[in-house]
């Protein structure tokens, strides 16, 4: 079965299948990599029974992994996102309900990358819903979102009695080794509920470990520990909830996810190549 065939048309490409993509940097073309992972509610997603492609009110069993690894993130029963039509420049979306929604990736074997001191690239494409205060929602999770958890995560945090107002937190835990942990939190009122943003993260390796996050190609903050690599693999990868003891579920909805191993595609670390990877998404859905 031809990518086309699967997913009814080929917009924006298809790693998956080796189709290159490019994007625009300065105004110069460079060559954007095929990402690990990448989860997409335009081109990758299906009913319980297989059923290609989702409707507008359907639930999401199955989010397709568009990048290399192809990782498909399951979801059952009443823990489906609810897919909903032309909503993003005329894209779809995932919504989430805050309660019970999320999708899991299985055995996280190829997450470790994300916690073994490799470098790596996450972007992700999102809105929180408009009721959000003293809540902390998981976006993402490869494996354990938390001080002494194996993993690493971003969460929209708005819990103003711990000081933290409309931000995101960005975490990579070694497994238990608080003292090497990276963790850090925008500035207050960064992240405002009810919209869009492509929130990006750039962690690099070195003598003291680099870690930035972005809204879009926009420093908001930085990190800088160095985190002792753990190699254990635990648990399983979540989107929209954590994963360790569950909960914290996400609130809103969400289009898309990217991740790069630097070890693998190592051109996504430069700045260039990383702004034109927003670009794409920026012109894609009109942020």
């Amino acid at each position: 079965m031809t990518p086309a065939q699967r997913f009814g048309a080929e917009r924006w490409g298809n790693d998956r299948f080796g189709v290159r993509r490019w994007g625009q940097s300065g105004g110069v073309s460079v060559e954007v990599p095929a990402p690990a992972f990448w989860l997409d509610t335009d081109i990758g997603h299906c009913l319980a029974d297989d059923t290609f492609p989702c409707e507008n009110n359907d639930t999401i069993a199955k989010f397709l992994d568009q990048g290399t690894s192809g990782k498909d993130f399951t979801a059952i029963g009443a823990n489906q996102a609810l897919y909903l039509t032309n909503q993003l420049n005329g894209y779809p979306i995932a919504r989430f309900d805050g309660a019970v929604d999320h999708a899991n990736g299985g055995d996280v074997n190829d997450f470790i990358f994300m916690h073994n001191g490799t470098s790596h690239v996450i972007l992700m494409v999102f809105k929180t819903a408009d009721v959000n205060p003293d809540t902390i929602q998981v976006l993402f999770d490869s494996n354990g979102l938390g001080w002494t958890n194996r993993g690493a995560g971003l969460a929209y945090d708005d819990r103003s009695g711990q000081g933290y107002n409309d931000t995101i937190a960005h975490f990579i835990a070694n497994g238990g080794d608080v003292s090497h942990t990276i963790s850090y939190h925008s500035d207050n009122g960064e992240f405002a509920a009810q919209t869009w943003y492509i929130v990006g993260i750039r962690y690099v390796r070195g003598a003291g470990d680099d870690s930035r996050m972005y809204k879009g190609t926009s420093l908001v903050k930085s990190g800088d520990e160095i985190l002792a690599p753990d190699a254990g693999n635990h648990s399983t990868a979540y989107l929209g909830e954590r994963s360790l003891n569950n909960g914290l579920n996400f609130k809103g909805d969400f289009v898309c996810i990217k991740i790069w191993n630097g070890a693998a595609t190592p051109t996504i670390l430069e700045e260039a190549v990383y702004n034109a990877a927003v670009q794409e998404l920026k012109i894609k859905y009109g942020i």
